[in-house]
């Protein structure tokens, strides 16, 4: 009797555990068994990846599942801003959560190979829960391949022009130090002016060398610069400089005075000089015209001649010559 009544309580034990089991199955399987469930309409421009019975969240939990798929979707049945959308999602969630109008509402996968899910998220609670049946404009996440294709795309409109236009900077940079090869090669100008900048830096030293000629010119002239101005320091010093200047004042005074006398000469001696010139003009006519002259006595007078004296005899008869001026 106590052995069966302990086989009837295993029994039942097992019955309560499966019991329980199966309902926490149903419960995360099929959440509608336990409770009400709403249903959404979503709109997508393309359902890979997504599967009857996958997941739907709201903000990372569980909510329900996808019950329906329709593709592709009527042109007429379609949103009216969103006629490109031919995919129609069917899902049933909980009554009880809490799924506003406002609510963004994506298609993503979980992981790199996890299942494609369907998320609302960023819902905005002033606008209020949305009720059984309405539909929802969806976002869908790129997949893999379309990033691969995206990232091609973008390789051909942006990368590769870069690298076109470092291959040119390349080329520019090869022909660059290609002359500058040539510019600095043997017997270039370059290496012409090295040389002659390397001759004037030995010359340079030679000049500077401590028996230099540069530097003795240059010792030479800072002796006379010395004697210079010990020679106006003596002249300050002893107060020459002031005696000297007044000597040469007084120097300049007398040769003012002398060059005045000479002045007063000159203006006595202006009409004795007209005469005298007079004279000369005449001798030379005379002995241009009349050599004979200077051995004949005169027959010529000239004004200015004093008359002879009455009590002398009369001067002989002058002969008449006929004068060529």
């Amino acid at each position: 009797m106590r052995v069966f009544r302990q086989e009837i309580r295993t029994g039942v034990l097992v019955i309560v555990t499966i019991g329980i089991l199966v309902a926490v199955l149903l419960l995360l399987g099929a959440p509608g068994v336990f409770s009400p469930l709403v249903t959404y309409r979503i709109f997508f421009d393309n359902a890979g990846g997504i599967k009857l019975g996958g997941p739907v969240m709201l903000a990372g939990r569980k909510i329900g599942q996808v019950t329906r798929l329709i593709s592709p979707v009527k042109v007429a049945d379609r949103p009216a801003n969103f006629k490109e959308d031919e995919t129609l999602v069917v899902v049933e969630v909980a009554k009880s959560a809490e799924v506003y109008r406002e609510v963004t509402v994506r298609m993503e996968q979980s992981s790199l190979l996890g299942d494609v899910l369907i998320d609302f998220t960023s819902g905005v609670e002033t606008s209020g829960r949305a009720p059984n049946g309405s539909y929802f404009i969806g976002e869908r996440e790129r997949g893999f391949g379309e990033s691969i294709a995206d990232a091609v795309i973008l390789l051909k409109q942006q990368i590769i022009p870069v690298a076109q236009e470092a291959t040119k900077t390349m080329e520019s940079l090869r022909e660059t130090s290609v002359n500058l090869q040539r510019f600095t090669a043997a017997g270039s100008n370059m290496d012409k002016a090295i040389e002659r900048f390397r001759d004037f830096g030995d010359n340079m030293v030679q000049m500077t060398k401590p028996d230099s000629q540069l530097l003795n010119s240059i010792k030479s002239l800072h002796a006379s610069l010395d004697n210079i101005n010990k020679l106006t320091g003596d002249l300050v010093k002893n107060d020459q400089l002031k005696v000297t200047l007044e000597n040469f004042q007084s120097a300049a005074d007398n040769i003012q005075k002398v060059s005045g006398n000479l002045d007063r000469i000159v203006m006595r001696l202006g009409p004795s000089m007209e005469g005298i010139a007079n004279n000369a003009r005449d001798f030379t006519n005379v002995i241009k015209r009349q050599p004979w002259r200077l051995i004949w006595h005169s027959t010529v007078s000239y004004p200015g001649d004093a008359p002879a004296p009455p009590d002398q005899a009369p001067a002989p008869r002058k002969r008449r010559v006929r004068s060529e001026e």
